[in-house]
């Protein structure tokens, strides 16, 4: 089944591919719909990948509010939701680089040289806040494309570890664990990127 993903830069189509079976990295393939792709507009670069049921059922926990509603108006019965979000949820793990402040300020996204690890750190402050900004309006805009076509989606607060714009439900969504499921990943290293989420529904 195909759906179009839209940001104001470029227009993806994603369907899915037959892949090898056997191995952790191929089922990681037989996920992912869509390759990383690096969106230059918005200096944010995502892929696209169906979710387990395990990972399907904790979206389901942290993104109730507004999930259940849509999954009741497409006609799926309570019991069956965990099995529908695993064949129809897509995750779209993002990645924005990191320059220091003045690379920044100076458009040099390429550099990405800053530790987002140090702490307390003024500029890593300041550089987290304006990541966060330009993550929540790209989102914003892909959940206002998608909601126009009849699709849901949502994004996870860096910040709050809850649902970015739907009600929040009593539960955080761990995206360290959906992201080494995602991305086939054993452990996350120390990077100068910061990773976000969105979530969509077919």
């Amino acid at each position: 089944r195909n759906m179009a993903l839209c940001s104001p830069s470029e227009t993806m189509t994603l369907c899915g591919r037959e892949k090898p079976r056997g191995t952790i990295k191929a089922t990681k393939a037989l996920r992912q719909l869509a390759a990383e792709e690096y969106d230059l507009n918005w200096k944010i670069q995502y892929s696209v990948h169906r979710v387990s049921p395990a990972i399907a059922g904790d979206m389901l926990a942290a993104f109730r509010n507004e999930l259940e509603p849509a999954l009741r108006k497409l006609g799926v019965k309570p019991s069956e939701d965990r099995t529908y979000l695993s064949e129809h949820l897509l995750g779209v793990p993002t990645w924005q680089p990191a320059p220091n402040w003045s690379q920044m300020l100076d458009g040099d996204w390429k550099s990405a040289t800053l530790d987002l690890s140090l702490y307390p750190n003024m500029e890593v402050n300041k550089v987290r806040k304006m990541l966060y900004l330009k993550f929540k309006a790209w989102a914003s805009t892909v959940r206002g494309i998608l909601a126009s076509r009849g699709y849901w989606a949502d994004a996870a607060c860096p910040i709050t570890g809850y649902c970015m714009f739907g009600p929040p439900t009593s539960t955080t969504y761990n995206e360290l664990e959906s992201l080494t499921h995602m991305l086939g990943f054993q452990y996350i290293p120390v990077i100068h990127i910061v990773l976000h989420y969105i979530i969509i529904i077919l």
